[in-house]
């Protein structure tokens, strides 16, 4: 092919993709309508419609010779046909390979797929067309296999790289944030019809770039106001002027007039009084100049307002304009949340419904991209901790399926609160407390003080997990801080409910966009700062008499609680060069504090004048500094001066670092660096020996290694190690059957076991459990850092 032909095979690929993508969505969204089993005319519809879609694409990937594609859509085709005119019936079994076609067409979308496992694929399909499909057992295990591909796929799409094979094997890059501009339809141009609305496939890079310039227009509006209030202060000296002149005016002339009949009478003072007439004379000039000059002046200064005004008005429009371009709904990210509900469950033998509400609430594209993962792993939470499994539901007088409940709403006109609940068995706020124990977090006394709201919060703390096990969803006690963490480096804010057998509910506010945001302006030791408003609970003036010190920390009451206060200038590090003000701080009877919030914790920060609140733009330091602590950027002011913005996140932090935590922390650093900690490798397989030892041994551990559970348990016995890791599928003794060992032997008992396997039923996991596992990490989902993170936890 010459270079035309090749650039339009790129193109024709890439519109498959987008068009594939969307085709995939709807599949699979209506084959969970079909699993709720509606009316019969709505599932009718859904039918028809599945059909259709399944037809589409199997003629769009034809056109670009992809043969995989077509062969299930055709399959696919025939199972719908079967449903539609010969009353054929879907059941759970028969539904999980109909998931599982769709979801395998979506991987193909990725990277190719082996050949034989297509051919399987529709192998089975067209069996379940034909009836011949009737061993429900089999479907299960082919069922979960998929299932755990499926979720291995899931998670590694957020990093991986889009493409698209052609016959040739070669991969085109079709990111959709910098090519989709290039796709064309029929006629060359990306415009098409959708639902009767005209939609314009433009690069997102471009309309980031435009983004970032509409934002800039915030410092014009800003200049615009303070020349318009430069001006009004001018017409105020102006005025006050006048008032005095007009006072002096006619003093003066009454003190000439009595001066020249002086002059006259006495003789004493010869002056001409053609000079005294001249004098008057320019007095009188200057005055009306000076009143031409303030009234130029005065309407000056209400030309500008009246611009201000106009130019506010065009830029606030603008940029709200343009922020309805990157705005984009919740939905479309939750779409694919449903199904990894249904899969995951169905891994686990629960039965949950998840139940989304205000889908169509639109946030900043960057906010959601980051957002997606956080959310996905609230819900496997719910979905792993919270909901039970059916018979212990039914125990407990509850429906037999779980509810997940994921609901959006725009508070006012910059923030959105996301409530995702269940009706699960609630968090035990005794095991958060052992658990903030056993991590070293806390000491006893300070848990026996906590009400049950502060202990909750301890959840969002790193390596602390009520979880008994690690797995590839849960468990190691940093998901919930991750959470917390992005969520305030957002800008927003998370905050948790649960009460025993009453499910657990969270709650995030975020701010709608990303880049802008109400700020309050400080001075702390001659240097401005931005502080986002979202954070700041209040700004007081607190009387000095008022500070009261409690466990030798300053604090101040707010509310009727006590709130720990600290110098903002300490936290930063930073000292007033202006000797005077510092003076004039020092002798005053009152400390301008700001309240801030995050993190659950409350800390009052004193500086040294709070100057204003108004709009911010933030923008990154570059690439130099890429990690500043404290500060998350910086703005322009109106007046042109360049002030940083703290990172609020961040500052609770610093503020709550206390020297003896930190002495604390670098002693424990030393005694781990002084030691290295040895690794016993229990694996029948002498390539995952080799895998494993690497990874650990880059990981900075020493390691030995076992062919099989009895050669482990012997060099256990003849040597000291801090944790094990083992296969489960091995010749003489499995790795069930060694954790049994070492739980049972009184010198051995304690050592963390993780056992890293292919068998990733819900059946292994829990004997895994049983047994004494401290972690059970399934090998299709297996990922390097997973591995060195659990290790980590547990010495």
């Amino acid at each position: 092919m010459n270079e035309k032909e090749i650039e339009f095979q790129k193109r024709l690929l890439a519109t498959f993709k987008i068009e594939a993508e969307e085709h995939v969505k709807e599949m699979s969204a209506d084959l969970l309508k079909m699993e709720e089993n509606p009316p019969i005319h709505e599932q009718n519809q859904i039918i028809e419609k599945i059909f259709r879609e399944a037809h589409s694409l199997k003629g769009a990937a034809r056109a670009v010779n992809l043969l995989d594609i077509e062969k299930i859509c055709h399959a696919l085709e025939t199972v719908f046909d079967s449903v539609k005119h010969k009353g054929f019936k879907l059941s759970e079994g028969k539904y999980d390979i109909l998931h599982n076609a769709v979801d395998c067409i979506g991987r193909i979308l990725v990277s190719p797929q082996k050949i034989e496992e297509i051919f399987e694929l529709v192998r089975r399909i067209e069996e379940l067309a034909s009836g011949e499909c009737t061993d429900e057992n089999l479907t299960e295990r082919c069922s979960q296999k998929f299932i755990e591909e499926s979720l291995s796929t899931n998670a590694k799409e957020a990093s991986t790289e889009n493409k698209i094979t052609d016959t040739a094997g070669a991969y085109i890059n079709d990111d959709k944030r910098n090519d989709t501009n290039n796709v064309r339809q029929k006629d060359d141009s990306a415009e098409r019809e959708t639902t009767h609305v005209k939609v314009l496939r433009v690069a997102a890079t471009k309309l980031d770039t435009l983004f970032f310039k509409a934002e800039e227009m915030l410092s014009l509006k800003q200049v615009s106001l303070l020349r318009a209030h430069e001006l009004s202060r001018i017409s105020a000296i102006f005025n006050d002027w006048d008032n005095k002149w007009s006072k002096a005016y006619s003093s003066v002339r009454k003190t000439f007039s009595l001066q020249n009949e002086i002059d006259s009478v006495k003789d004493k003072i010869k002056r001409s009084s053609a000079d005294i007439d001249s004098l008057i004379e320019f007095l009188e000039w200057n005055n009306n100049y000076i009143k031409i000059l303030e009234k130029e002046i005065n309407d000056l200064a209400g030309c500008t307002k009246r611009d201000h005004r106009m130019i506010s008005g065009m830029v606030d429009e603008f940029l709200e304009d343009v922020k309805k371009i990157i705005m984009m709904p919740f939905s479309s990210v939750l779409e694919s949340f449903p199904k990894a509900v249904r899969d995951i469950s169905r891994n686990q033998g629960k039965n949950v419904n998840l139940l989304i509400q205000g889908g169509e609430v639109e946030i900043d594209k960057r906010i959601l991209e980051e957002i997606k993962d956080p959310l996905m792993h609230m819900v496997r939470n719910c979905i792993d901790h919270g909901i039970e499994n059916t018979e212990v539901r039914v125990q407990k007088n509850k429906k037999p399926q779980g509810t997940i409940s994921l609901s959006i709403h725009q508070t006012n006109s910059n923030q959105v609160e996301i409530v995702i609940s269940d009706d699960g068995r609630g968090i035990n706020v005794e095991k958060v407390k052992k658990a903030a124990l056993k991590s070293g977090y806390t000491k006893k006394e300070d848990i026996d003080n906590m009400d049950d709201k502060e202990a909750l919060s301890l959840i969002f703390q790193s390596d602390i997990s009520t979880s008994p096990i690690i797995t590839n969803i849960s468990g190691r006690g940093l998901g919930l801080a991750i959470v917390r963490e992005k969520a305030e480096k957002l800008g927003g804010k998370v905050n948790i409910e649960s009460g025993i057998n009453a499910g657990t509910t969270f709650r995030i506010i975020l701010p709608l966009t990303l880049a802008t945001f109400r700020g309050i302006i400080v001075r702390v030791a001659d240097q401005k700062f931005a502080i986002p408003t979202i954070s700041v609970e209040q700004v007081i003036r607190v009387n000095t008499n008022e500070i009261k010190e409690i466990e030798e920390k300053e604090t101040v009451f707010v509310d009727g609680e006590s709130v720990p206060l600290i110098k903002l200038s300490d936290v930063l590090c930073i000292s007033s060069v202006n000797k005077n003000i510092s003076k004039e701080i020092a002798n005053s009877d009152y400390l301008h504090t700001v309240v801030i919030s995050a993190s659950n914790k409350c800390i009052a920060f004193s500086v040294d004048e709070v100057l204003d609140e108004q709009e911010v733009l933030v923008k990154n330091l570059g690439k130099q500094l890429v990690r500043v602590r404290n500060i998350a950027g910086a703005t322009i002011l109106g007046s042109g001066e360049i002030i940083p913005v703290i990172n609020v996140y961040d500052l609770i932090q610093s503020a709550i670092r206390t020297p003896s935590s930190s002495v604390t922390k670098d002693i424990q650093r030393e005694t781990t660096v002084g030691k290295r900690k040895m690794i016993l490798i229990v694996e029948d397989s002498i390539t995952s020996r080799m895998l494993l030892k690497n990874i650990l041994e880059s990981g900075g551990y020493n390691v030995k290694t076992a062919v099989d559970g009895i050669d482990g348990l012997s060099k256990l016995k003849m040597e000291e190690f801090d944790l094990v890791v083992s296969d489960v599928d091995m010749p003489r003794m499995n790795g069930f059957a060694l954790t049994a060992k070492i739980r049972e032997n009184k010198k051995l008992s304690e050592i963390p076991v993780i056992l890293v396997t292919s068998l990733g039923s819900r059946e292994d996991c829990e004997r895994g459990i049983d047994v004494g596992a401290s972690a059970y990490i399934v090998k299709s989902n297996f990922d390097q850092s997973d591995l060195l993170e659990t290790v980590k936890r547990f010495i």
